[in-house]
């Protein structure tokens, strides 16, 4: 499946585990004949995990650090390759894909959009006084709240997954330095 524009989805681990996968031993699934009919229309996945016994511990490849999100859900040491796979799967089942959008599109959508800003306050001989000097800064932070917002409800309700801090700056340092310009006039 190709991603539109060439972005690639990420792996959302913000859900708890429990809602992604079960665990169950495998010689529980083989000794216990009568739970084979329940696993109609489930996805089995057959994995090893961090168990030394195996082979494998925490340090060799198919166990990975636990990431922050599922280390809030979970009290476990380690995500192996198969919970991760779990995770990838139910992602992909539920059409559920988290699509980044790259940091140097934001950065430079705000520039040209701070830009802008100080195009009009200065075609408006705005900044002039510092009660408009208030407004503009007022109103950039304003505006900045807002896109968070507006990022925080697009990931939510559409898997999109806006930058935050590094565009925002950007905004700010083209407000502020306009700001701090007229200073010296």
């Amino acid at each position: 499946m190709q991603s539109p524009l060439g972005l690639q989805p990420l792996v959302d681990f913000s859900l708890p585990p429990d809602r992604i996968y079960q665990r169950i031993p495998a010689w529980k699934l083989l000794a216990d004949g009568q739970s084979l009919p329940t696993l109609v229309n489930q996805v089995v996945l057959i994995a090893g995990g961090c168990d030394q016994r195996l082979g494998f511990t925490m340090h060799q490849s198919d166990c990975l650090p636990t990431p922050p999100a599922t280390a809030f859900w979970s009290r476990q040491s380690g995500l192996t390759g198969g919970e991760s796979l779990a995770y990838m799967t139910y992602h992909f089942l539920t059409q559920r894909l988290v699509v980044p959008i790259p940091d140097l599109w934001m950065i430079g959508l705000a520039a040209l959009l701070g830009k802008g800003v100080v195009i009009i306050c200065d075609r408006r001989r705005l900044n002039r006084k510092p009660i408009q000097r208030h407004q503009i800064w007022v109103g950039t932070v304003a505006a900045i709240a807002g896109y968070g917002l507006l990022g925080l409800q697009l990931y939510i309700s559409g898997a999109v997954l806006l930058p935050w801090l590094l565009p925002s700056a950007v905004l700010c340092a083209y407000v502020l330095s306009d700001l701090r310009k007229k200073d010296y006039d």
